[in-house]
């Protein structure tokens, strides 16, 4: 009659092997994760070892006997599918209103809107635009005076003028040979 050394215990088989019972003995497998000669198994790291299936845009984390994928930031998936997040579609960016969003395989780029090219500015039309990173700004040219929105000439006209003054003078007749009254 055989022993079955794997259901009594009386294996020295690795507590990470797989026992198997054959007839008048018993042999040691490395469980999966594990190598050696299922009496000593250590944990294969299947992430330096490339034995992995994680994305590419994941980390691979070895564990005892196994592993796990996790997607980068700017990914989404299970770790051994992952797809990039379009922060810009989905409003999980933090660029600023003078900029525009653009994405980026696993990120997003912020670009500065230059106002003064696309003609959204609100400068007078005597004043330059200047852009600038967080907007733009509106000089008044040179001969206008204001904010740069309100501009106004600053041009002086000189005039001169002609004072007239007219004097009259009034006399009264005299009568013949009498003094006037």
């Amino acid at each position: 009659m055989d022993v079955n050394e794997c259901q009594t215990g009386s294996h020295d088989c690795s507590n990470k092997a797989t026992c198997n019972n054959i007839p008048g003995s018993y042999n040691c497998t490395c469980n999966e994760g594990y190598q050696g000669n299922g009496k000593t198994c250590i944990d294969i790291n299947e992430c330096s070892s490339t034995t992995h299936n994680c994305d590419p845009n994941s980390k691979c984390t070895n564990t005892d006997g196994s592993y796990k994928c996790r997607c980068f930031h700017g990914y989404s998936g299970n770790g051994i599918m992952c797809t990039d997040v379009d922060e810009c579609a989905e409003g999980k960016h933090k660029c600023d209103i003078y900029s525009s969003c653009k994405n980026r395989p696993g990120s997003y780029e912020c670009k500065d809107i230059d106002e003064c090219l696309t003609g959204s500015h609100s400068c007078h039309t005597n004043a330059t635009c200047s852009n600038a990173d967080n907007g733009y700004s509106c000089q008044c040219n040179n001969g206008y005076v204001g904010n740069g929105y309100n501009c106004i000439t600053t041009t002086t006209t000189t005039s001169t003028t002609t004072i007239t003054t007219t004097t009259t003078i009034t006399t009264t007749p005299t009568r013949a040979g009498k003094p006037n009254k």
